[in-house]
């Protein structure tokens, strides 16, 4: 199990799969696992798998909480769009497209980096008044 966009995406899919073949020694599994690995970042899931462990009965109910709040926060943080910035410029538009890809493996620096450079791109290539050397001098 990950703590990445895709690693959720992928145990959501493992959720399913065992809540429709009724596996439910691969159901606590993965309750326990979500719990570990997810519990801080989504603290409602500390919760699902403490009643499921406690209290009989409610193993399938408790995973499929667990999918919804799994999904809830896949949607909540990769649905950043950049798209009506896309222009003519290909380096532009690969440095922002780079930047949601590394957002979305939970890569935070790499992203950051990405954004960082097209940030510079554009105020090199799309406002030339704007002068670094000039500026810097101005700061001093």
């Amino acid at each position: 199990m990950e703590f990445t966009i895709e690693g959720i995406k992928s145990n959501v899919q493992k959720f399913k799969y065992s809540i429709s073949v009724n596996d439910s020694h691969k159901l606590y599994e993965l309750l326990s696992l979500s719990e570990k690995l997810y519990g801080n970042e989504i603290p409602a899931i500390i919760d699902c798998y403490e009643e499921a462990s406690n209290y009989s009965g409610t193993l399938e109910r408790n995973a499929r909480i667990v999918v919804s709040l799994l999904e809830e926060y896949i949607n909540s943080h990769s649905n950043i769009c950049f798209s009506k910035l896309e222009c003519d410029d290909e380096e532009l538009n690969k440095l922002i497209s780079d930047s949601m890809e590394f957002y979305n493996k939970n890569e935070l620096a790499l992203a950051t980096e990405k954004v960082w450079d097209a940030f510079e791109r554009l105020k090199t290539y799309y406002s030339p008044q704007l002068n670094k050397s000039d500026s810097a001098k101005k700061n001093n």
